[in-house]
Order: structure tokens, then sequence, then C-alpha cells
């Protein structure tokens, strides 16, 4: 009886040993999780305005940036880390700062301002931006010393292609022919003045706005720009889920609402622009955005 009385004091003590050993370890292994995720996650990455901006939201807006990089530059999937891709790459560090220091200095003027946006406009302003469209369009530029008569020629000359093209709109055969014959955009007056698909940002704003306002399929009266006289169709309309954009940081992950998000600080942006252009001044917003030496504060943590 004494010696099984020892054996289960033996039994209990080594028991006891190893949970102790095993809560140790286990409690290591936590802490070192958790001081790994604060690391690459919560760690500071930017003090602005007594605010810290963690490394987890540095690392996401530097990922948006690189894809914009991608698009914009034409940089093919699976090329992204080639030595020549890393060295232009390495820009869109501050990029991604500045992106995020302009975020603060928007929702910091919208709080003061009590300004917000519900969920339909803010996925309004998303199809808008990121939405595509594919127009036609042929251009009449004018020509000639006198700058006052080249131009009411030019009008003349669009007003009445125009004209033409109001009697049947979606009559290819008289598309082409009138491009050929008239267009002053090479690149397209010998298809019709076809533009393909396209989006927003990527032609002058008279010509964008023009295209925004028209419903699909009808004929433009002449837009001015400065390039001349454009009369313009909208032959088909389509989503964001389209955009080369969109797709592309659909790919590495990036969540559309994330995308989607981004919206606001756009509607937020024009609103300040919008202000300041009726105060005939610069805003708060652009101001400081002109002072990247002022607004890139001390680096707390190493960027990866």
């Amino acid at each position: 009886m004494a010696r099984w009385q020892r054996e289960r004091r033996q039994q209990t003590i080594i028991v006891t040993i190893f949970s102790a050993i095993l809560f140790f370890v286990l409690g290591l292994v936590a802490w070192a999780a958790s001081s790994r995720y604060y690391t690459d996650n919560l760690k500071p990455a930017l003090m602005f305005d007594g605010r810290s901006i963690s490394l987890r939201e540095y690392k996401r807006e530097l990922a948006y940036q690189y894809v914009r990089f991608y698009v914009d530059f034409g940089v093919p999937a699976g090329y992204e880390n080639d030595p020549q891709v890393l060295s232009q790459k390495a820009q869109y560090e501050g990029v991604a700062l500045d992106a995020l220091i302009e975020e603060q200095i928007l929702d910091s003027a919208a709080r003061a301002d009590g300004i917000t946006y519900d969920a339909a406009t803010i996925d309004a302003k998303y199809s808008e931006d990121f939405g595509e469209y594919h127009p036609r369009h042929i251009l009449i530029t004018p020509k000639g010393d006198d700058k006052e008569l080249a131009d009411a020629v030019a009008l003349a000359k669009a007003r009445a292609i125009a004209d033409q093209l109001k009697q049947d709109p979606n009559d290819q055969a008289l598309w082409n022919k009138l491009a050929a014959d008239n267009s002053d955009d090479s690149s397209n007056a010998q298809s019709g003045g076809d533009l393909s698909w396209v989006s927003k940002g990527q032609f002058v704003k008279e010509f964008e706005d023009a295209a925004k306002a028209l419903p699909m399929g009808q004929v433009s009266d002449p837009v001015k720009s400065q390039f001349g006289y454009h009369i313009l169709q909208v032959i088909e309309k389509r989503g964001p889920e389209e955009n080369e954009f969109v797709k592309r940081a659909l790919s590495y992950k990036i969540p559309a609402d994330e995308i989607r998000g981004r919206a606001k600080y756009e509607l937020l942006r024009e609103e300040y622009t919008k202000r300041a252009k009726e105060r005939n001044t610069q805003s708060d917003t652009e101001s400081l955005l002109r002072q990247p030496s002022q607004l890139r504060q001390t680096l707390i943590a190493k960027r990866s």
C-alpha cells in the first residue's frame, strides 16, 4: 500500500512538472506569435497628426499602389519581381505613404465639416470611376493662322458631320466614311473612329464629361476640347468587374470592398476641390500635399 502511494505521488509530481513545462512552452509560443503579429501588422509605420498608422495599413496601401503601377506601366503578370520592375516599384513606398496621409487629412476634414456618404453614393462613384465605356468619335481640328476663323470653320464642319450621323447613329458604313474622310485623329480614322473600351481618366475632361452625360447610342453635338471639336457616340457600357485594374487587384487578393471603399476619398477630393475653386484659393489638403517634407513623418518601423 505504501509503495502504491509513493508511486502515485511520483506520478503526480511528474505530471505537475510536465504540465508546468508545457504551459511555459505554450506561453512562449503564444508570446512569440503575438509579438510577430504585432511586428508584422500592428506596429506603427508612421505617426501623423498624433495618430499612428499601422504597418498593416501601410502594406495594404502599398499593395494597392503596386497594382496601379503594374496597370499604368503595362507590367505583365508574373514579372512583378523582375529586377527592372523592382527598382521602379521602390518609389511607390513614398506614394503609399503620401496616399495614407492624404486620406488622414480628408477624414479629419470630413469629420470637422460633418460630411458623410451613404453606401449608394459610394457604390455609384465606384461604378463611375471603374466602369468602362466604348466610344467612337470624329475629331475636327481648327486649321489656319486666323484662329477665330479656323475655329468657326471647324465648328461648322463638325456640326454638319454630327447632323449626318444623327440621321442614322448606328450606320457603321457612314461612320467609316465620315471618319476616314474627315477625322483628324489618325489613330482611329480608318476604323470608324472606334476608341475601344476605355475608363475614367483616359481622355480630356471635356470628352469624358460629354460621354458621361450622353445617352448610349446617341450622337453628340460638337464637343470642344484643346484638340478641336469631337462628334462622339457611346456604343456600350460595362461595370467595374471588367476593368483591368479591378481584375488585377482581385487577382492579388485585394478585396473588392477595399477598392470600392476608396470611392469615398474620391468624393471627398472632389468636394474639397470644388470648395477651393469657390473660394478661388488652394484647399488645405492641396496645400499640405505640396509639402511632402512636412507630411512624411519619421518612420518608426522598417518597411519590408
